[in-house]
């Protein structure tokens, strides 16, 4: 077969040569220390209002105490009337022995 011909890398390839030593950034001079001039001292206007006082408030006046309302007084409810029952109500009466079966006598052998 023919040889396989590549085209020329249009890289370089990485190469295990050692590197040069960086070049070391140039050192400037510290900059001078920015001097900035005081603020102007804040001037407020007056306040509109009374500022708070530590003076003693008189005391608050009490609420009007109302006499207590009367009792509620309602009238007893009606008596409940029943219906007399239409069946007879159980009784705690004792109930007469039931009645025992019938014995019959054996039959007469064969």
């Amino acid at each position: 077969p023919p040889p396989v011909t590549r085209p020329p890398p249009t890289y370089l390839p990485p190469t295990n040569k050692p590197q040069p030593p960086a070049p070391k950034p140039t050192t400037r001079p510290p900059p001078p220390p920015v001097t900035r001039p005081p603020p102007p001292p804040v001037t407020r206007p007056p306040p509109t209002y009374l500022p708070p006082t530590n003076k003693p408030q008189p005391p608050a006046p009490k609420p009007t105490t109302r006499p207590p309302p009367p009792p509620v007084t309602r009238p007893p409810p009606p008596p409940v009337t029943r219906p007399p029952p239409t069946y007879l109500p159980p009784t705690n009466k004792p109930q007469p022995p039931a009645p025992k079966p019938t014995t019959r006598p054996p039959p007469p052998p064969v």
